[in-house]
């Protein structure tokens, strides 16, 4: 390897080593804001993608960006949370769930009701959790991604 090129590689791993560990104030996010529109499409498609596989394509993908902004908001780092999605069978939307130490949210329409839930848990491995706080789409269309943050942190689940 030729010496300049050794020297620009050097310099970069010192000044990779000197950023330190990610501070979650500073951290640049790059997610997109989730608008008020999408959630609405969401919870459209959240009852309504079954049998039909690109509404329910389509709701997977916008789950998965709306979890991934939650977490963001959270201030959460990547090794903090998990993000799952079940695709179930045909006759189901399925199930969008963020996962931390102490948070489970499970964003599908839980049993046709017109909401979603979230809980507190003890670990990644705690699935049941503690009680269930039931949340409508219709809040979250109005509230929207802040509001939802906001309700979860009142709670001490964040």
């Amino acid at each position: 390897m030729a010496p300049v090129a050794m020297g620009r590689l050097s310099e970069k791993l010192q000044h990779s080593r000197r950023r330190g560990p990610t501070d979650r104030a500073n951290r640049k996010t790059n997610t997109m804001r989730i608008t008020r529109k999408t959630l609405a499409r969401f919870a459209f498609l959240s009852s309504n993608s079954s049998y039909n596989a690109d509404r329910k394509d389509e709701y997977r993908r916008l789950g998965r960006k709306i979890l991934q902004e939650v977490a963001d908001r959270l201030g959460l780092v990547k090794a903090e949370y998990d993000i799952r999605w079940n695709p179930g069978g045909p006759g189901v939307s399925g199930d969008h769930i963020l996962h931390t130490d102490r948070l489970y949210l499970a964003l599908h329409d839980n049993a046709n009701m017109g909401s979603f839930y979230y809980r507190s848990c003890r670990w990644r491995s705690d699935y049941s959790g503690g009680l269930n706080h039931n949340v409508t789409w219709e809040w979250l269309k109005y509230a929207g991604v802040d509001g939802l943050v906001d309700r979860i942190r009142k709670d001490g689940l964040a």
